[in-house]
């Protein structure tokens, strides 16, 4: 067994020996090792002295391997109980009651074992991780818990301090495209500024869902990157030179693992095929993002055909396929990824295959059991890792440990959950959000308080007198708090022959700071100004849908058909924005779609609900808070502008789909399609099944109950 080193470095022989010396004089004993004699001199104590002094060295000696043996053997025990504790899973009988590790059958499970095996017969699904649950380490969630507490208490610097560097961050991107825009500029044909300023772009459009900015620019730049580099490729080819070798070698790490990812090499040193690749990859999570998920899994497939290696293409492929239902397709592509996944760079393929298993459990080989085992050695291998890495490893290495533990605790609970094991689905599920937060800076209450009551002091019912928005009743706003269903509803409305979605951003969202200055600058020049101002930023913000959805169909779909009548924006966020929207657009429809309050947040907790979840969502202090700014806006409006919004209950629509449909397309003027409800039946099956997530749960739930308090029930009068 190693020995532990303190913070001064490893103990020299003296240091060891002054400690040891000390350690006796503690316990009793004399400075030099012997038995100390205490109690009054007396006659026989002189006789036998000799005899004492000639067996000093004899006791001193048996006392000390005596002591030693007793250390090994204790040492052994105690090692020996650890390991047991972790490669044994603590299993039920039928009685429910847990079998000691003595008295079950000693076979190989769990760590390092060989779960081949087990058949589906003996399978015993709902313990299958509890070798790595609260019994064997029940410190682990406490533990960080107390970090972020203790974090919190010396927060607000912290908070200052990141505040403070994002603000940095967000000057740093904007001065970085502007520099890489004036290189582009007087480089036209160097497809590597082409694509880094692609990408920027695009990452800026993720950040900020402000997609009716930079979305077309990025589309357009990685369109001429791929022709600039597939220019090179030819070259190459006619030289006689390989288009599938990098400029510089792998590090030799890299190559003793048999790791060969193009992504860890500087991008001007990668090959002209990985190039493309990348390319056509990143051009896919443009289309992903903007829903459009045909065209994402062709240029995913573009950018594994010229390079097989892109696992980045290959997990995002996947993770496309299982949002429109490929589920045998997506499974295919999320194994091999994890079979070549030597780094463990894509830890959520484990999620993404859980996904998969809950809605078809024949679409994964090995179902459960193989990818338990998979992220029953791998959650040991970084709880391990991230246990002896304490105080020795960079930020951003532990960064990287815990964001692995994150999605390896949050697939199992989804397994937990699937088989209806609440505890132990809760226990992972929290271990999953704790390793989120604990990086974060402390959720800033006072902030999101400001920006509400701001709000509510901004939009009173004479914010509207001047009645200066546009007629036009082209959009419909689908607006709630994040997992009540808004992306869902934006997809299903989508199938219906007369309306488009403009995607996963929102372009009103996107052009409100624009929208914002125009205005306050126009209300100064009197009202026709101000009239004609609202009315041109009303006939943009829908030229830019019109345009997403030329770029959704192809220009020659575009050209021989008439655009749709309708398009929808639907973001959660946008219920902020309610008062905007009818400044600008006084006749469109806004639908708010609600749902249970404990279902919400409890859905929301665990992230993968279909819409952008904050990273609060994993704590309820920040989850409960947000939620409460959502019902506060909600009120207002209802207060200011009764009976604008439409609302829509979610419970409502998954039960009785057909019929809130026809509601809302009779609310839109438009004439009912089966289509629509085809594509509801299609997709609401994952969103079903959450309802009544908040009473299963019920028991974890009371402290977020009494935190929201009369706001625990959401009754709304449609």
């Amino acid at each position: 067994m190693a020995q532990r080193r303190n913070r001064r470095g490893p103990a020299d022989d003296n240091s060891s020996t002054e400690a040891h010396t000390s350690h006796q004089s503690s316990m009793g004993y004399p400075e030099g090792g012997g038995v100390r004699k205490k109690g009054k001199k007396n006659r026989h104590q002189k006789a036998d002295k000799k005899r004492i002094d000639g067996n000093e060295h004899f006791i001193n000696l048996c006392w000390s391997v005596l002591r030693h043996v007793l250390a090994v053997v204790f040492a052994s025990f105690v090692l020996y109980s650890c390991t047991k504790s972790i490669s044994s899973p603590v299993r039920q009988n039928n009685n429910g009651k847990h079998n000691s590790p003595k008295k079950r059958n000693h076979r190989k499970s769990g760590v390092g074992g060989d779960n081949t095996s087990r058949t589906n017969k003996n399978h015993n699904p709902e313990y299958e991780h509890e070798h790595f649950g609260p019994k064997v380490y029940p410190n682990i969630l406490k533990d960080l818990k107390k970090n972020i507490m203790n974090g919190a208490k010396s927060g607000q610097k912290f908070l200052k301090d990141h505040q403070q560097f994002q603000q940095k961050k967000v000057t740093a991107d904007l001065e970085m495209i502007a520099a890489l825009r004036s290189q582009f500029k007087s480089h036209p044909d160097d497809p590597i500024i082409s694509f880094k300023l692609a990408n920027l772009l695009r990452m800026q459009n993720e950040a900020f869902r402000d997609e009716g900015k930079y979305f077309q620019e990025s589309i357009a730049l990685f369109e001429r990157t791929l022709s600039l580099f597939n220019g090179r490729r030819r070259q190459f080819i006619a030289t006689g030179q390989k288009t599938d070798v990098p400029s510089v070698e792998y590090d030799e790490s890299l190559k003793r693992i048999g790791f060969f990812d193009e992504r860890y090499i500087k991008l001007e040193s990668r090959s002209v095929d990985a190039l493309i690749s990348s390319t056509h990859s990143h051009l896919a999570k443009t289309y992903f993002n903007a829903n459009m998920y045909e065209r994402a899994i062709a240029e995913f497939t573009k950018a594994l055909q010229v390079y097989p290696g892109d696992l980045d293409a290959l997990f995002h492929r996947a993770k496309t396929n299982v949002i429109i239902g490929n589920y045998a397709i997506a499974a295919t592509d999320l194994l091999k990824v994890l079979e070549n996944d030597k780094l463990h760079d894509f830890t959520d393929a484990f999620s993404s295959l859980a996904d998969i298993l809950i809605e078809d459990s024949s679409a994964v080989p090995g179902g459960w059991d193989m990818i338990n085992s998979q992220i029953s050695q791998l959650l040991h291998v970084f709880h391990e890792s991230l246990k002896d890495s304490s105080g020795r490893q960079s930020f951003e290495s532990r960064s990287n440990i815990k964001s692995h533990l994150f999605r390896l605790h949050h697939a199992t609970h989804q397994y937990f959950d699937y088989i209806n094991n609440t505890k132990s689905g809760w226990w992972h599920l929290e271990m999953s959000n704790q390793f989120k937060l604990d990086d974060l800076p402390p959720f800033n209450k006072e902030a999101e308080g400001k920006m509400v009551s701001d709000y509510v002091e901004m939009f009173k019912p004479t914010f509207w007198d001047l009645k200066v928005g546009s007629t036009s009743k082209t959009p419909i706003f689908v607006v709630g708090f994040v997992c009540t269903g808004v992306s869902l509803l934006g997809h299903i409305l989508d199938s219906h022959p007369s309306i488009s979605e403009v995607g996963r951003n929102s372009i009103f969202s996107g052009s409100l700071p624009q929208i914002r200055g125009s205005v306050i600058k126009a209300h100064y020049n009197g009202y026709e100004e101000l009239k004609g101002t609202v009315e041109a930023l009303a006939n943009d913000v829908v030229g830019s849908m019109r345009e997403k959805w030329a770029l959704k169909v192809g220009s020659e779909t575009a050209i021989l058909f008439d655009s749709p009548d309708k398009f929808v924006d639907a973001i959660s966020s946008n219920f902020m924005n309610v008062g905007f929207i009818h400044y600008i657009f006084p006749e469109a429809l806004i639908l708010h779609i609600y749902r249970d309050p404990m279902d919400t947040l409890f859905h929301a907790s665990t992230g993968r609900c279909g819409d952008p979840v904050p990273d609060y969502a994993s704590s309820f202090e920040g989850l409960s808070s947000l939620y409460k700014g959502y019902r506060t806006m909600m009120d207002h409006w209802e207060y200011v502008l009764p009976g604008r919004v439409t609302h829509l209950k979610y419970e409502d629509l998954m039960r009785d789909t057909p019929t809130e449909l026809r509601k809302i397309l009779d609310k839109a003027g438009l004439p009912w399609d089966e289509r629509v409800n085809l594509t509801a039946r299609r997709r609401k099956g994952p969103f079903l099944r959450t309802i009544g997530y908040g009473e299963r749960y019920q028991t974890y739930l009371n402290k977020l109950r009494d935190v929201l308090g009369d706001k625990v029930r959401y009754d709304v009068k449609i």
